[in-house]
């Protein structure tokens, strides 16, 4: 009956051991993905931007086309 209760402590020991390396690799991915996320949106501006600065003229030259004022 000793060696039962040694050996769930040890397993007890380890289950607790291992579920905080758990938490701490959980921790860290938890960064890295928020750290894509930020990333993800500034890319996402960037992209908006570069859509407008095409855009703009684009229209213009619609506008000038359906008005007729070459």
């Amino acid at each position: 009956m000793r060696e039962l209760q040694d050996d769930v402590r040890e397993l007890r020991t380890e289950f607790t051991e291992f579920r905080a390396e758990m938490r701490g690799d959980m921790k860290v991915l938890n960064v890295r993905m928020d750290n894509m996320a930020r990333n993800f949106e500034k890319s996402n501006k960037v992209m908006m931007w570069v859509a407008t600065v095409y855009a703009v003229p684009m229209l213009f030259m619609m506008y000038k086309i359906l008005v007729g004022t070459n």
